[in-house]
């Protein structure tokens, strides 16, 4: 008999070695390197989003540092990592998108427009609606009409892109709504 339970012993020793040391390596290989970072908090979370926004909208330096008149880039732009830290988020990186909107820096609106787009779904139906009900901005509200292509269409946001194509104070947007009904009209066609 003690034969039998020295080699019992040692076989739930080895497969608690195993155990211990293969599944938290197994761990680490399977979230691959696409994978958002781990974050110990949602706090860390905001912090990651607001600082990809942020650096997105930080005008690009287009002539040399020692020119008298200064060229910058208007465009806004994100590393492929970033996009794909947000998209990893998914949902949870709406709210915070959202602080951006309708506020008082536009580069910033429309970056978080273009990472709700990103995150796609359902989730970001709310935002973009809001934005082109509210914005003040022309370049927002075409944003927020490219970045509905990542949402479903529903019946309210097909009403809410008809009253743009109708309604909008600026000749391009009406004119891109317009275009956007092809995608998501109020009929359903």
């Amino acid at each position: 008999m003690k034969r039998e339970e020295t080699v019992s012993c040692l076989n739930r020793l080895t497969l608690n070695l195993v155990v211990f040391l293969v599944l938290p390596t197994f761990s680490i290989i399977s979230r691959g390197q696409n994978s958002p970072p781990d974050l110990a908090t949602a706090k860390d979370m905001r912090a990651r989003v607001e600082a990809i926004v942020r650096k997105a909208v930080v005008p690009l330096q287009l002539s040399d540092t020692s020119a008298q008149i200064k060229i910058t880039s208007g465009q806004i732009l994100f590393s492929p990592e970033d996009v794909q830290e947000v998209q990893g988020y998914g949902n949870q990186a709406v709210p915070i998108l959202s602080t951006f909107l309708i506020g008082r820096d536009g580069r910033s609106e429309r970056a978080a427009i273009r990472l709700l787009g990103v995150v796609g779904g359902p989730a970001i139906l709310d935002p973009l609606v809001k934005v082109l009900e509210q914005s003040p901005r022309p370049a927002s509200r075409e944003e927020a009409l490219r970045s509905l292509h990542q949402a479903p269409c529903t019946p309210a946001v097909a009403a809410t892109i008809f009253t743009a194509a109708k309604n909008d104070p600026n000749g391009v947007v009406r004119e891109l709504a317009a275009k956007e009904l092809s995608f998501c009209s109020p009929s359903g066609k």
